[in-house]
């Protein structure tokens, strides 16, 4: 028995850099990590990563109010019980505190039996990940800079934020195109930022000439109709992000056929179990997905990277080098990027380790 005897989550904010969507701007990380410790002395570590309304501070909440009480006193080694408990201890509104929690229970375990989480997942697949990384929006100069900026440092897969001005997206990508070439790959993510459905159709076809491999989210994420819609109407592939976040919605958007591809986070899913299920869920579909980032911090980043090395519907290259749009990172040895890629961490658990004199400068009051 692995008995659990303490679960707290502690919120903290760090600046970072400043990132412009169509969902908004973003200056500040405001989240927390979690910390499930055992009885004979093994300290599992969870983050907590969102861009959403309830940041840090409520889900940490949340977690010390109301999930830990459940938690203390049962055996760890029961992983999926647990999982499952929490799961549904809360709304989807605290997908995130679920996912820290559930990450930090598989870190919990996998530290206890000196094993990584992978191999808690049922096994590797792959050992590293090409990476995408997305291109601020700014003005299209300014894109087309940090796109070439991006291409030196090695990464092949550029995503260009989207939305808004439709006019300076197709300018951008004019110049993103000149400035990087036709052998890098382009990715649009409007983030649901598009009026209508019948908008977003003529607005990808517009995106046409720019051999995009995906256009993500053109809709509001409810309308798995308006989905539908768009990607029987466009030729580019169509991928859902904002309308996925758990296994039931996978099977939503499987049944309406609303999307080609599916973008999976581990914070909006709840955690790996059930990111592993929503995986599996659109595997069955014949539909391929990648996975998505808050973006996580160190903790964060490694629990993507583990559930990505053992799900065989995952594209080549993905999202996860969250780390990367922070100013710094907690981790006593920060993960590494390597000419646009990363490896899996091979250590016990997510085998990375928390500075928690870091945590302790950016802690704030819950």
């Amino acid at each position: 028995m692995l008995k659990i005897t303490k679960v707290e989550a502690v919120a903290f904010r760090a600046p970072r850099r400043p990132w412009h969507a169509a969902f908004g701007t973003v200056i500040e990380s405001e989240y927390a990590v979690v910390f499930v410790e055992s009885e004979d002395g093994h300290v599992g570590i969870g983050e907590v990563a969102t861009i959403w309304s309830r940041k840090g501070r409520a889900q940490a909440r949340d977690i010390n109010e109301i999930v830990a009480p459940l938690l203390v006193g049962k055996d760890a080694m029961r992983l999926n019980e647990l999982c499952v408990l929490v799961r549904d201890a809360l709304g989807r509104e605290g997908n995130p505190a679920k996912a820290g929690v559930d990450i930090a229970l598989h870190d919990l375990v996998g530290r206890a039996l000196k094993l990584p989480v992978y191999q808690l997942l049922g096994g590797k697949v792959r050992d590293r990940f090409r990476l995408s990384h997305s291109i601020n929006m700014a003005s299209p100069e300014e894109m087309a800079e940090e796109a070439a900026f991006l291409v030196d440092r090695g990464f092949r897969t550029l995503k260009l934020k989207a939305g808004i001005d439709h006019s300076n997206d197709l300018r951008a990508l004019e110049l993103i195109r000149e400035a990087v070439g036709t052998e890098i790959s382009l990715r649009v993510d409007l983030n649901a930022g598009v009026t209508s459905p019948k908008e977003a159709v003529r607005q990808i076809g517009a995106l046409e000439p720019f051999a995009l491999e995906f256009v993500e989210q053109p809709v509001k994420g409810p309308d798995l109709d308006g989905m539908a819609f768009v990607r029987e109407r466009t030729s580019v592939p169509i991928m859902a992000d904002e309308s996925l976040w758990t296994s039931a919605d996978a099977a939503a958007i499987a049944r309406k056929s609303a999307a080609d591809l599916g973008n999976i986070y581990v914070m909006e899913a709840g955690g790996l179990r059930e990111g592993r299920q929503a995986f599996a869920v659109l595997e069955a579909a014949g539909i391929s997905c990648m996975l998505g980032s808050m973006p996580e911090f160190g903790i964060g980043t490694a629990a993507q990277l583990h559930l990505g090395a053992t799900v065989p519907n995952l594209l080549e290259t993905n999202d996860l080098c969250g780390f990367d749009y922070q100013l710094e990172d907690y981790l006593i040895d920060p993960l590494t990027i390597e000419d646009g890629s990363i490896a899996v961490p091979d250590g016990p658990g997510l085998g990375v380790e928390l500075d928690r004199k870091k945590l302790e400068a950016w802690r704030i009051d819950t």
